[in-house]
């Protein structure tokens, strides 16, 4: 059985997140000259490889993230699976062309002649223009108000759907809004004020100025954390097992 880990945070840190500098992978705090993460967007699967590579970080986490189990990612599927699934795959698509090339039709066009040459031109001009399917990228930069350093991680969405990216380490980012009916995009980042703007609006004033939201940072919402430990998680199988391990008799 893998072994589960929880986070707890031992001593908790009283520092702003607000005043602390933007750094690439969350925020640099002064009074003790770390860089804490901000572990709030991130996946369990993420913590946990963060987690490998650093035994006790400074981070920043949500309530639901501490004092359960994380989840490690799947195991991934065996090799042989694969290969078959890609030869069950190549199979469809040569039966879906079978079928097609038998199915076509012959499409024949509609030929008119037109006496006046100049009724030609108007009906030229008159006819609706193909769309442009030339790629519509909004580009841009998310600031800090206060300080105007560029915000890493910030999250440049089209609201009610799935399309968006996260700011660069500099604050810049890049959204592609081809094919969609996007009137509106949003800035949204974890102690900061939320933005919404039309996409007029955003495309005129590439820099977006968020300003923190000092009322998000009081307690419950988010813990700016210290020193991380990470702890073992027991169920209640192995812990008995534990517990009873030394009158046990091999």
């Amino acid at each position: 059985m893998p072994r589960l880990v929880a986070l707890s945070v031992p001593q908790p840190c009283h520092e702003s997140w607000a005043l602390m500098t933007p750094a690439a992978q969350g925020r640099h705090c002064a009074a003790c000259d770390k860089v804490v993460l901000d572990f709030t967007q991130k996946t369990d699967a993420e913590i946990l490889a963060l987690l490998q590579r650093a035994a006790a970080p400074c981070g920043r986490f949500r309530p639901d993230q501490l004092g359960r189990p994380l989840l490690p990612p799947p195991a991934p599927a065996p090799r042989w699976r694969t290969w078959l699934a890609a030869a069950a795959t190549v199979l469809g698509l040569r039966e879906v062309a079978a079928e097609e090339s038998r199915g076509q039709q012959l499409q024949t066009a509609e030929v008119f002649q037109a006496k006046d040459v100049r009724k030609v031109e108007a009906l030229r001009r008159a006819a609706p223009k193909a769309p442009d399917t030339a790629r519509q990228i909004l580009r841009g930069r998310v600031t800090d108000k206060a300080s105007g350093e560029g915000l890493p991680g910030v999250t440049v969405l089209v609201p009610g759907t799935t399309i968006g990216v996260a700011t660069s380490a500099d604050g810049t980012f890049d959204l592609n809004v081809s094919g969609t009916i996007a009137t509106q995009v949003s800035y949204s980042f974890v102690g900061y004020v939320t933005q919404v703007m039309s996409l007029e609006q955003a495309a005129t004033y590439p820099t977006v100025e968020l300003e923190a939201d000092t009322k998000g940072l009081v307690g419950e919402l988010i813990i700016v954390a210290g020193g991380v430990r990470s702890s073992r998680w027991y169920t209640p199988r192995s812990l008995w097992y534990r517990i009873s391990r030394p009158f046990r008799t091999f």
